[in-house]
């Protein structure tokens, strides 16, 4: 799975509005990550995907409570 199918997957399980401030931070992150020279295997990308995920699982925590 590529970073952004695991970012995308993620954010599936996040509440609309957060979902959204949460991804526009990480593709503010990921499209700045990139103009600097940043590629699509450096271990940044990987710590984005894990932020989007570790996000997801608070909510699925707080909703199987």
């Amino acid at each position: 799975m590529t970073i952004q199918e695991r970012i995308s997957e993620a954010a599936s399980h996040i509440p609309g509005n957060i979902a959204l401030v949460v991804l526009t931070d990480v593709d503010k992150r990921i499209s700045d990550w990139k103009a600097s020279g940043g590629k699509d295997d450096d271990p940044y990308m990987e710590q984005q995907a894990r932020y989007v995920e570790n996000v997801a699982h608070v909510f699925k925590q707080k909703h199987s409570i």
